[in-house]
């Protein structure tokens, strides 16, 4: 039998003595690649900056950040980089800098945590914290804005939000974009301050998702909120409806456990000129996810590139043979490779290391097999050691999509700082 008050999907209640309910802030950083620059660049900071996906001098791929300025004069993140250009010819476009962003990522989580202990890392722009009983809203959002202020600029934005749950603090930072600190505690905000909102607002419900909700006539927020769980859950597909209705009434769902991790994936979109090269660059991508293998302490057994060429998807799979080692790696993705080269040349490829298997020597040496020389090892981890990933390689293996390649910032998942050591070498010192 549940507790009272309890959610069903945990079976806590509140706490005994009829303390204060768990609450949590979450800080939204605005626009984060563009406020970014504006942060590295001071003369950039006041003016529209957007920044696009793809290489410098190339601004043909869609925009991926916007910072406030011009998001005010009508640029949204997803509209191709020149069609913002034609629209507001003062826009600062810029290529995208992965390394900056991730390095001030981890300054800035480091930061944060100094005002109150940090909860959870969301991406690469999102971490949230708990409160204590003793802490004002109001004050630690006023906390969190000075911090980065003063430890940084105020070219950096950030929106934060205070609520019962982490969802719902989601959802009140956005609802207070840009700049804002919106208490989602306060006495007779909620459940209006949601029914404000459209369900395409809410995370967790994308535009396909809100069609589906409609069609099984939860055709607003209100009626989303209103409904009993089990019907949320039955028009939302799966689970995940019903979790959302939960942390949207404030309970502090908690978070699933984490699958064991089945795949290792490194993706890249090819320029015109990249693509006669998608061999050699699998290659670099297969070996990047090798390395992040070896540092989680797994060792992939398979290899599979998928080529996307006129929106078909072609692939192939190769084994990697045992003991496998980066000589084995590379082979197995050179195979995959031939085989899809005969059905497909990409403008796309994705690397996919699978067959994952527990590594009782994640440490060791990349070059490991029947062949292996001791002393060629040595000298391979030396010198990546002191130049960086770059500086010796097998033959036929290139990273000639970019400086970032295989630093990929992912929704959920951002590269350590070690990782970028890793790949820079004495680049990573002037960037850091």
């Amino acid at each position: 039998m549940l507790e009272p008050n309890a959610h069903p999907l945990s079976g806590r209640g509140p706490p005994p003595g009829g303390t204060r309910p768990q609450r949590y802030c979450y800080i939204d950083m605005d626009g984060y690649f563009a406020s970014s620059e504006q942060h590295l660049r001071p003369e950039l900071r006041g003016l529209p900056v957007a920044v696009y996906a793809g290489m410098p001098g190339r601004p043909g791929g869609a925009l991926i950040s916007v910072s406030v300025q011009a998001r005010a004069l009508g640029i949204k993140s997803g509209m191709r980089a020149n069609d913002a250009k034609l629209k507001l010819p003062s826009l600062t476009l810029l290529a995208q800098r992965p390394v900056e962003y991730i390095l001030l990522h981890h300054e800035l989580v480091a930061r944060l945590g100094e005002v109150a202990p940090i909860h959870h890392t969301h991406s690469v722009d999102e971490v949230s914290v708990k409160l204590s009983s003793s802490d004002r809203p109001d004050v630690l959002m006023a906390a969190l804005r000075e911090k980065v202020d003063t430890s940084f600029s105020t070219a950096l934005s950030l929106s934060a939000g205070v609520a019962s749950s982490v969802w719902l603090a989601k959802v009140a930072a956005e609802s207070g974009k840009p700049g804002g600190a919106t208490d989602w505690t306060q006495s007779g905000v909620l459940p209006d301050a949601l029914f404000e909102l459209d369900l395409e607002d809410l995370p967790g419900v994308a535009e396909r998702t809100a069609a589906r909700l409609r069609k099984y006539g939860l055709e607003s927020v209100q009626g989303f909120y209103d409904a009993q769980p089990s019907r949320v859950r039955a028009a939302y597909g799966s689970v995940v409806g019903e979790r959302i209705w939960l942390a949207m009434h404030g309970y502090d769902v908690p978070v699933p456990r984490k699958r064991p991790r089945q795949l290792f994936v490194h993706a890249r979109v090819l320029a015109p000129d990249q693509r006669a090269r998608a061999g050699p660059i699998a290659r670099w991508l297969a070996l990047c996810g090798w390395l992040r293998a070896r540092d989680e302490g797994l060792r992939p057994g398979s290899v599979r590139i998928q080529g996307t060429e006129q929106g078909k998807v072609f692939e192939a799979t190769c084994a990697i043979t045992h003991p496998a080692g980066e000589k084995q790696l590379l082979g197995a993705t050179s195979t995959a490779w031939m085989a899809l080269r005969e059905q497909c040349l990409p403008a796309q490829i994705s690397v996919v290391l699978g067959k994952l298997v527990q590594d009782p020597k994640p440490h060791d040496d990349l070059l490991d097999g029947p062949s292996r020389d001791p002393a060629v090892d040595r000298a391979l981890a030396a010198i990546r050691e002191r130049f960086g990933l770059r500086a010796v390689q097998y033959g036929g293996t290139c990273d000639a999509t970019g400086p970032w390649t295989g630093l990929k910032i992912a929704f959920d998942r951002v590269p350590t700082v070690a990782e970028v050591r890793r790949m820079m070498g004495p680049d990573f010192a002037r960037a850091s």
